[in-house]
């Protein structure tokens, strides 16, 4: 190992957990400070300058990672995505086999956040086994980091997404790929139901994407749609039923075949930088595969 890798993957370890960091908790006024104090980090994060821009921020960390996509493994590699399932526990126990236990403040969180899994990986760069690490982030980062991107642009959280994806990436090209199992077909809807319908494309592991509520209020605001209902599921099957009402179906599978073709630009921005370890993301492509069949045929079926 050559002093020049070392120091990058040292630097790329203090990386990681800054962003860790910044993934777990809201930025404080000293954070704040440090992260401006560093040139590169300022330039690439433009953290808060002032208390109003501080309270501003918290306000868009509750609504990204409290309401549009909570940061946590469950909710993307799980059917049904409920925060605190079986991927929760198994991450846990990994981080403990290979004496990594969560501490204290991190148990506040459920195992599996975004953070806690940037945070490992820190820890495992410094140990030289990034790899075991990265098979088990890649399966489902991508997709979060990619949703906090889209949710917030020109924002603090969208900046650190970026970055951190930009950690990811860096990473992996520095380890070796690690054995990974293949992805596997995403089952059928139960049933021609809309109810039905709208469970597989509210479930990333299925449908390969994750439809924020944010992203959900405009499309009823686009079909006139009353959304009286608190989750994703419920959201979209009533865009569906009021566009069956004015006969706009056609025009919502064409929208919803556009954010499709969205984040399949996406997948193939992440396979083309991920090189050899962008068969970790085969699952993912396979369900924005069938998520394009679903639509598609329902498209068909109504010309």
């Amino acid at each position: 190992m050559s002093n020049t890798d070392a120091m990058f993957r040292a630097g790329r370890a203090a990386l990681l957990d800054l962003l860790a960091d910044l993934l777990l908790r809201e930025v404080d006024k000293q954070q704040a400070a440090t992260i401006t104090d560093d040139p590169a980090l300022g330039e690439a994060l433009q953290p808060p300058q002032n208390d109003q821009a501080l309270r501003d921020l918290r306000v868009s960390y509750t609504r990204l990672f409290l309401v549009e996509a909570p940061p946590y493994a469950s909710l993307f590699l799980e059917a049904p995505p409920v925060i605190g399932g079986e991927t929760s526990r198994a991450w846990q126990d990994y981080l403990a086999e290979r004496g990594r236990p969560l501490d204290s403040l991190e148990r506040a969180a459920a195992a599996d956040h975004a953070g806690l899994y940037v945070r490992a990986l820190a820890a495992a760069e410094r140990a030289y086994d990034a790899s075991a690490v990265l098979n088990e982030a890649l399966r489902w980062l991508p997709q979060f980091l990619t949703t906090i991107q889209w949710n917030d642009e020109e924002g603090f959280y969208g900046k650190v997404a970026a970055l951190t994806a930009l950690a990811l990436q860096e990473s992996a090209r520095s380890a070796l790929p690690a054995l990974s199992p293949p992805g596997t077909e995403p089952p059928d809807p139960e049933d021609d139901s809309l109810r039905s319908l709208a469970r597989w494309l509210s479930t990333p592991v299925w449908s390969g994407w994750f439809l924020t509520k944010a992203y959900l209020r405009q499309l009823a605001a686009l079909f006139g749609a009353p959304l009286g209902m608190p989750e994703r599921e419920q959201m979209l099957e009533q865009v569906f039923e009021a566009s069956a009402l004015d006969e706009h179906t056609a025009l919502l599978l064409d929208t919803l075949l556009a954010e499709q073709q969205r984040w399949e630009k996406a997948l193939k921005e992440w396979q083309a930088a991920l090189g050899n370890w962008k068969a970790l993301l085969a699952g993912w492509e396979m369900a924005l595969q069938r998520t394009h069949t679903l639509l598609s045929t329902m498209h068909e079926a109504l010309a």
